[in-house]
């Protein structure tokens, strides 16, 4: 009934709104869960079903839309055996670069933390597979936290990339790459992430490089 009424994105809009209304949540997941199996159903597409939800262009926030978590079902329910490659594919033709496919990585400490690692693990393995560097991924993670790096979460990310990269010597890449970067500021940006509980274990182990 409501799919007759409403076009998908109308309709995404009500359900989305709904959700996020405590006594609505049950009727919006189970009318939402109905939706994706009627797709299912009629061949809807790994793309389309991505459009449909109108997930957001540009990767920034995906992580914090409770429509990824429905995406990422119907393409498991789509493609069983195949199901990251699929998803690594729509991503890469909504998102077209690497710095786009790092904005859907970012802020990850959400409801979705589970979806988060999950894209992290299927983007991390495409870009190995591709030997971007430790630099490289630094771009597309970092580059907009300028010398705030050390303040944000999405370190984490980058410095799981750098231990993945590079097992042998990962603090020397990371030294190497932070000193790039930053030059005459990497001290006093390493002297604050002392003085942080989360950051204190990296910034000794940097600070042995200096």
């Amino acid at each position: 009934m409501l799919a007759t009424k409403y076009d998908d994105e109308a309709l995404t809009a009500i359900l989305r709104e709904a959700r996020g209304r405590g006594q609505m949540k049950d009727l919006a997941d189970r009318l939402s869960k109905a939706r994706l199996s009627n797709w299912f159903h009629e061949g809807v597409t790994a793309d389309a079903a991505f459009l449909k939800l109108n997930l957001p262009a540009g990767g920034t926030m995906l992580v914090w839309f409770p429509e990824t978590r429905l995406w990422l079902s119907f393409v498991s329910r789509l493609h069983p055996k195949n199901t990251d490659d699929m998803i690594l594919s729509v991503l890469k033709t909504h998102y077209k670069t690497d710095e786009q496919l790092g904005h859907v990585l970012q802020y990850g400490l959400t409801p979705n933390a589970d979806i988060a690692a999950r894209l992290k693990k299927i983007v991390f393995k495409y870009w190995l597979r591709e030997q971007k560097s430790a630099e490289n991924v630094f771009e597309f993670l970092l580059k907009r936290h300028r010398n705030f790096v050390f303040q944000t979460r999405d370190l984490d990310d980058w410095v799981e990339y750098v231990y993945m990269v590079d097992m042998k010597t990962p603090l020397t890449t990371m030294f190497k790459v932070l000193d790039k970067r930053f030059g005459r500021d990497l001290p006093n940006m390493l002297d604050k992430a002392l003085k942080v509980p989360r950051t204190k274990k990296l910034a000794e182990m940097l600070v042995t490089k200096l």
